[in-house]
């Protein structure tokens, strides 16, 4: 099922469900986001000026947002275990 955009698209209009993964391609899913009107207009003002939907700008704000995340577990881990690999060294430094 396919929804035309209106001739001044900011980032609504089509909606279409992709096939998932047989043509090698993700699988796209629509979700609801509920956006204050400044993010939404800050949202289009960024699709416009990159001149993508604001769906994909969207999409690659939650890819990078999560990879940030994650990224932040890996760096608190590493930091506990290098405390606790070198808990002595790091205390008797604390002490000079």
């Amino acid at each position: 099922m396919r929804t035309e955009r209106p001739p001044d698209w900011t980032g609504t209009g089509v909606q279409e469900r992709l096939p998932g993964g047989d043509d090698g391609h993700p699988r796209r899913t629509a979700v609801t986001v509920q956006l204050t009107d400044a993010d939404l207009a800050a949202l289009q003002a960024q699709a416009r000026a990159e001149h993508r939907p604001a769906e994909d700008v969207a999409a690659d704000a939650v890819r990078e947002y999560t990879a940030r995340s994650a990224q932040r577990v890996r760096v608190q881990a590493a930091t506990e275990r290098v405390v606790e690999r070198y808990a002595e060294a790091l205390h008797e430094l604390a002490e000079r």
